[in-house]
């Protein structure tokens, strides 16, 4: 009996944990969604913004070096009431 309990507690769980991710995921999706159109991201085509997206994860694997400057910039943009991109002017 108590090994079906733990089960139910273990499945129970990762219930809740893929749930918790799932949101997360939409949560980081309709902030990534605000952030390109505040940026006026969408008067690209749809499919350049997806090119340019998979071109910065290929960046990334091949030089870890560029994520320092992407999440400097990253985290400005997150934490600015606009979203929109940093200016150098200032």
């Amino acid at each position: 009996m108590e090994a079906n309990k733990k089960k139910e507690d273990m499945s129970h769980r990762i219930k809740e944990l893929k749930d918790l991710k799932h949101e997360i995921e939409m949560s980081l999706g309709k902030e990534l969604i605000e952030i390109v159109k505040c940026n006026r991201g969408f008067s690209f085509d749809f499919s350049i913004l997806v090119g340019g997206i998979l071109d910065v994860i290929e960046k990334a694997k091949e030089d870890p070096n560029a994520l320092s400057g992407w999440k400097e910039v990253g985290d400005q943009v997150r934490q600015s009431k606009n979203k929109a991109f940093p200016s150098d002017e200032g």
